[in-house]
């Protein structure tokens, strides 16, 4: 069973969190879902360990070897993750010498967020183990750091119990949201102090969530419900998906979203209703197979439009940026009258997902196939021929 649907819905929200970083406010100026609404980050970790099951849980129970996995995991992740973060340094070190002579970059180089220090972590993938007090260089990449923990989480608990994760994967839930609640206030607004545990929450969900579909599909309990009700719970699910954070607000009951999103997940994953037949359109589908570079390339292409303006504004002496200041920070706004404002978020969405298909075509899969490389060396201690295997409903996970 391939899985369109769930690749249409992961880009989807590929496109939603472009949006919502869009240096500018749109729709809703100040509203409650661009306060709230970064707990829908989270629907990437829980489809994120729905994934994996689907795609290495036979494996596993098969024998097959956990540096495999893990170099296999690493390839997916992190050759993106290294290019964008080089283009930041190189960029820091450009506008260190440009920006000086303009008197636009009120920071000092390399301070801050951007720090040499936070150049190794980010490197190493552990940036957002409460090592530093902010987001730091691509901030997007924490979830990156955060669901490598949660891959070397799964791949441990392959080596105990291989083919049985259901308990790890309970455990986790309940632990992750325990640590969650305790540890602060708002536990699903958290990146890199204790998002690590919002990855963990996040991935065991979708582990639960690959069990209870499979047990629902053993069942064929799905096909009791007809097309006209997949669609109305299709309909009521995404108006939920995004109406939920802003009706909780940043929140201790945001904890609560989380395993509704696996239900959401397990309704698309049936791909039973007319929402499901537009996500599965070609489009959206190419979309989730690029989701990846759409979510680390944008905001390196959003500072430099910042810095754009910035020179405008230098150069005319018209007000082009304005300091907003929200959540105890501030950042650069752009300050633009709607009529220029949404054609430009239209023409920047456009371009990110352009470049990203190339970032695909000549990162990502080349990275992804030196990593397979490696993890080659390793024997593959299984039953099943890998060449057999079909890539698990189009996903790129």
């Amino acid at each position: 069973m391939r899985f369109s649907a769930l690749d249409g819905w992961r880009g989807l929200f590929a496109i939603f969190v472009v949006l919502g970083h869009f240096p500018a406010f749109l729709v809703l100026e100040n509203g409650p879902t661009v306060v709230a609404g970064s707990v829908m980050v989270d629907m990437f970790f829980i489809l994120s360990g729905f994934v994996i099951m689907v795609g290495y849980e036979e494996r596993f129970a098969q024998g097959y070897d956990v540096r495999r996995f893990l170099l296999g995991r690493l390839g997916r992740i992190y050759p993106i993750h290294l290019a964008l973060l080089l283009a930041f340094v190189l960029t820091e070190v450009v506008l260190a010498f440009v920006t000086e002579h303009m008197s636009i970059n009120q920071r000092v180089p390399f301070t801050g967020d951007r720090s040499i220090w936070a150049i190794f972590t980010n490197l190493a993938l552990i940036q957002s183990f409460n090592i530093h007090d902010t987001l730091t260089w691509n901030f997007p990449a924490w979830s990156l750091s955060t669901e490598w923990a949660a891959y070397l989480l799964f791949a441990l608990a392959m080596l105990v119990r291989p083919g049985k994760t259901l308990p790890f994967a309970v455990f986790g839930a309940v632990f992750a949201a325990g640590v969650l609640y305790v540890a602060t206030p708002r536990p699903m607004q958290a990146t890199y102090d204790f998002g690590v545990f919002r990855s963990i929450y996040g991935f065991a969900l979708g582990v639960i969530g690959y069990y209870i579909f499979r047990c629902i599909e053993n069942r064929n309990l799905q096909t009791k419900v007809g097309r006209s009700t997949f669609t109305a719970l299709e309909i009521v699910t995404v108006f939920l998906t995004f109406a939920l954070p802003a009706i909780t607000g940043p929140t201790r009951w945001q904890l609560f979203i989380p395993p509704f999103y696996m239900c959401a997940i397990l309704l698309f994953a049936f791909q039973g209703g007319v929402v499901s037949s537009l996500l599965s359109t070609r489009f959206m589908v190419y979309l989730g197979t690029i989701s990846l570079s759409i979510y680390v390339c944008h905001i390196f292409f959003m500072f430099r439009l910042v810095n754009v303006f910035e020179v405008l504004q230098k150069w005319t002496g018209m007000t082009f940026i304005e300091i907003i200041h929200f959540d105890g920070g501030s950042a650069k706004f752009l300050s633009l009258h709607p009529l220029v404002l949404y054609p430009l978020a239209v023409a920047f969405v456009a371009f990110i997902i352009v470049f990203s298909h190339f970032t695909r075509q000549f990162i990502e899969i080349p990275g992804g196939r030196w990593f397979r490389s490696l993890a080659n060396r390793f024997p593959a201690q299984q039953v099943v021929d890998e060449s057999q295997v079909q890539p698990v409903g189009g996903l790129t996970k």
